[in-house]
């Protein structure tokens, strides 16, 4: 027998190995059973939030309901998702190096091509920035469909930036990747889009009222998390919050697990056990890491306890839990982000102010494809990930909605 330098003291030769291939194959997830006490001492308490029933509402005129939501077919899309307005060719995004040179350590040639921060600019006259902020180990190319669409129809500019650790060519681990550093990411997207849609106080007339710019933010899974606690915590978001299977609640009991787990030491213990095997994140989809590493995970489980612990003040004051329009995309059979989440943040809004695309079991969406319009395929042409066969009709209701209430 010997001590290996890991979390679980003596083992027998060879073990040590074994534990760590059914880690990387089955996912860390696996051994949350492990920390049963460590579980029972941190599972976060609910929300005071009463949760209104929203399973049983059809697709129906929203100028006529009570609650906005929207169930959608993905088989009887309004448009196929690939029209002209999602079209690559009608609008190519420019690679944002103002972001790149700003963040040390950050340079085009050490980002994977196609998984740069990304930048639309609509013209001169243009006073509404879009924030969209990809999830969790993939890149801006998840959320370029959607800033393509926005951009063509509602004439708005649209910033893609790229989260710390994610779309390299040598991702080191991810041992890098903070909530801090997220932070800083998104902070700087907004003090950009600010900068845009300023007008200069000399170029106003005398007796002329400056018009205030509009910024929206949102993201998918992680990036939705990230665009709701800058929505809680800055008041330049004064636009649309956006949220694309938001991740604000991990689903079910596993899920509880994975939360307590995640800001326990027992994953800063497995994270630094697992470093020699990090060089395995580059797989075969060109735009995202082969798999969710445990350090860039443990930032999101931070901020989601950051946010559920301010909605809780919010909601016990009687406050509306966020002060913007929002509009929710998530699919009931989600695994990864609880569509439970998003259910009790739309409940403590307004009915005017939230538009819910629902997706329910056979639409076609699980997660991550929820913003895709067209597949990922691999280099050898390999379909990695769906599109969301519902794309268009889902754009065509958040498109109208931000028109109505930004």
């Amino acid at each position: 027998m010997r001590y290996a330098n890991n979390p679980f003291g003596p083992v027998v030769d060879g073990s040590i190995s074994w534990l760590k291939s059914r880690v990387l194959r089955w996912g860390w997830l696996g051994l949350l059973c492990a920390s049963e006490a460590v579980v029972a001492a941190n599972l976060p308490a609910a929300l005071p939030v009463k949760i209104q029933a929203l399973n049983s509402f059809q697709q129906h005129d929203t100028a006529q309901q009570d609650v906005r939501l929207r169930a959608v077919n993905g088989s009887s899309t309004v448009a196929n998702a690939n029209t002209e307005a999602d079209n690559p060719a009608q609008q190519q995004a420019e690679i944002w190096r103002d972001y790149i040179s700003h963040f040390d350590g950050l340079s085009s040639d050490a980002i994977r091509p196609g998984s740069e921060p990304r930048l639309f600019r609509a013209g001169p006259d243009a006073d509404h920035v879009v924030i969209l902020i990809h999830g969790l180990s993939d890149s801006p190319y998840y959320m370029e469909a959607i800033g393509r669409h926005l951009h063509q129809t509602l004439g708005v500019h649209v910033l893609l930036p790229l989260l710390d650790g994610h779309g390299l060519k040598v991702p080191n681990g991810m041992r890098q990747v903070t909530l801090e550093r997220w932070l800083a990411n998104v902070a700087f997207a907004v003090d950009y889009a600010a900068s845009m849609v300023a007008t200069p106080t000399e170029s106003v007339p005398a007796g002329v009222a400056r018009k205030n710019p509009t910024i929206s933010i949102g993201g998918l899974s992680t990036g939705g998390t990230l665009g709701t606690y800058q929505a809680l915590n800055d008041a330049r978001i004064n636009g649309s919050v956006l949220l694309f299977a938001a991740a604000l609640k991990f689903p079910g009991l596993r899920g509880a697990m994975q939360e307590a787990f995640l800001r326990s030491d027992w994953a800063r213990r497995m994270d630094r056990w697992l470093e020699g095997d990090e060089a395995a994140l580059i797989g075969n989809n060109p735009y995202r890491y082969s798999r969710i590493d445990i350090g860039s995970a443990m930032p999101l489980a931070q901020l989601m306890r950051r946010i559920e612990q301010q909605l809780q003040t919010i909601a016990k004051a009687g406050e509306p839990l966020l002060q913007q329009s929002v509009f929710i995309a998530h699919s009931e059979i989600d695994e990864t982000a609880a569509i439970a989440g998003v259910d009790r943040l739309a409940a403590g809004l307004p009915v005017e102010r939230v538009e819910f695309v629902r997706y329910k079991s056979g639409d076609g969406v699980r997660h991550a494809n929820v913003v895709l319009a067209e597949p990922i395929e691999s280099a050898d042409g390999e379909v990695l990930e769906k599109a969301n066969p519902g794309f268009a009709q889902m754009m065509e209701i958040a498109q109208r909605f931000m028109a109505a209430t930004d």
